[in-house]
């Protein structure tokens, strides 16, 4: 695996928020993508139970860690239609490649049932943890 590339927290930051302009995740509704930072814990881990605590829900709520790469499926449509739809299929593969490039350690949790809350974080250089969060819609 090669070593990220380095930025600083807030150039991180800043293209995250160019990126996921105008990206929504494809589930039964559809909802945007928010940037998201949480500070390096002690552990400089995200455990089950860290995560619950850094996003405020009980440690009752089911989470789930899945590999990046699902994460992006729903963003990515397998078919091309207008100018809009692929500019979005551009911007969310790039959104992908500037994960892999910047950030290291890079995992999704969902926590929840049916409303699930999906959490895309990776590690910068100086150990805090970036990414996004959506909502998916699972019936």
């Amino acid at each position: 695996m090669a070593v990220p590339l380095t930025l600083t927290t807030e150039e991180i930051l800043h293209q995250l928020q160019k990126l996921t302009q105008g990206l929504y995740y494809q589930s039964e509704a559809d909802y945007p993508l928010e940037i998201v930072q949480y500070n390096a814990t002690a552990t400089n881990e995200l455990s089950k139970e860290a995560i619950l605590s850094l996003v405020g829900k009980t440690p009752a709520e089911p989470v789930e860690v899945v590999e990046s790469a699902s994460f992006f499926r729903p963003i990515i449509p397998v078919n091309s239609g207008g100018e809009k739809e692929v500019s979005s299929v551009n911007n969310s593969q790039t959104l992908q490649l500037f994960f892999e490039q910047y950030l290291r350690e890079t995992k999704v949790y969902r926590i929840g049932r049916r409303t699930i809350l999906a959490l895309l974080l990776g590690k910068t250089a100086s150990g805090n943890w970036i990414g996004v969060k959506t909502t998916i819609i699972e019936t």
